[in-house]
């Protein structure tokens, strides 16, 4: 479980990023 919510985080994070790049 911890893993799949590391997993979720870096990736919510990593399409922050990408929105904000695009924007």
């Amino acid at each position: 479980m911890a893993e799949t919510a590391t997993s979720d985080t870096l990736a919510a994070l990593q399409a922050q990023a990408h929105q904000r790049l695009l924007a």
